[in-house]
């Protein structure tokens, strides 16, 4: 006869069985499969919310870019584009003087006291400072160790070197030979009036944002009379392919002079009524690509 103080039943084996819980290995490999994935999880959110931030801060920066431009072309002087007049121009936005430090990607640091140029600075919730400096002819963009505007770091010269592909001299810009050749003298008549006009100041040259455009330029006639005008890059490595020209009201003609060495000569020529401006826009996917500092160009024009 059994014992009745030995319990057979399965329950109870089963249940003594639950009771052990988990073994120390078992919890290690838990633990170890936890911070393998943290170590991939976090790297990645944080370089995610960091490539927000700084596509926020730029955005910003952008729009009040836009803003200072189209005080300065109103104003005629890039001091226009100070602090109080573009809180009323884009209130969306928080400007600050040259010497304050940008906070946050809703505070512009803005510097319109230098001649000749303008300069923002933002500064994104990632710790970067974007900047960005316009003189007339180029923009330039530019990451920068301050938030400050006036102390910012940027590579755009001086205003007296930054106007020399306006008034280089006629010598300088018929220096590459095909635009002496015979072969452009004997081209219709629109390319070899656009290639003799001489160089002037009179007519200002602001380029496009590069992310937008592959080329694009605009021309503004500073003057009180009509120009005819003359937008000349040689030896340039690039070839337009669709530029679309917008703005001026007049005819406006695009020539391209192929030198045999993979080189082009590009005209664009026109007329220009008095105190207006004209654009081209050449979409992405032509052959080669150009930044806005690049080649010898140059603007000739004559009062009409």
């Amino acid at each position: 006869m059994a014992d009745p103080a030995q319990s057979s039943d399965p329950v109870d084996g089963v249940a003594s069985r639950h009771d052990a819980g988990f073994t120390l290995l078992e919890v290690m490999v838990v633990v170890l499969i936890l911070g393998i994935l943290l170590s991939v999880a976090v790297p990645t959110f944080m370089g995610a919310r960091n490539r927000a931030n700084d596509m926020a801060a730029r955005a910003n920066l952008g729009t009040a870019t836009t803003a200072a431009v189209l005080l300065i072309e109103f104003g005629s002087d890039f001091a226009v584009a100070e602090p109080t007049a573009l809180s009323a121009a884009e209130p969306a936005l928080t400007y600050v003087g040259p010497t304050v430090a940008s906070t946050g990607p809703l505070v512009v640091s803005v510097d319109a006291t230098v001649a000749g140029q303008w300069t923002a600075v933002v500064r994104s919730d990632s710790g970067t400072c974007f900047g960005v400096t316009i003189d007339g002819i180029t923009r330039q963009q530019f990451v920068s160790t301050t938030c400050a505007a006036s102390l910012a770091s940027t590579p755009i010269p001086s205003p007296s070197t930054t106007t020399a592909p306006v008034t280089t001299a006629p010598t300088a810009t018929t220096a590459p030979p095909a635009t002496t050749s015979p072969t452009t003298t004997a081209a219709p008549t629109t390319t070899t009036t656009a290639a003799s006009l001489p160089s002037c100041s009179t007519i200002a040259i602001d380029y496009f944002d590069q992310s937008s455009y592959s080329y694009g330029f605009q021309l503004r006639n500073t003057t009180a009379g009509s120009l005819q005008f003359a937008f000349r890059i040689p030896s340039a490595n690039y070839q337009l392919t669709n530029l679309v020209f917008n703005g001026s009201g007049q005819n406006v003609s695009l020539t391209q002079t192929a030198n045999g060495n993979g080189t082009y000569d590009i005209t664009i020529s026109g007329t220009l009524p008095a105190y207006q401006s004209m654009g081209g826009q050449q979409p992405n996917g032509f052959n080669g690509a150009i930044t806005p500092t690049s080649g010898a160009r140059s603007v000739g024009c004559r009062s009409v």
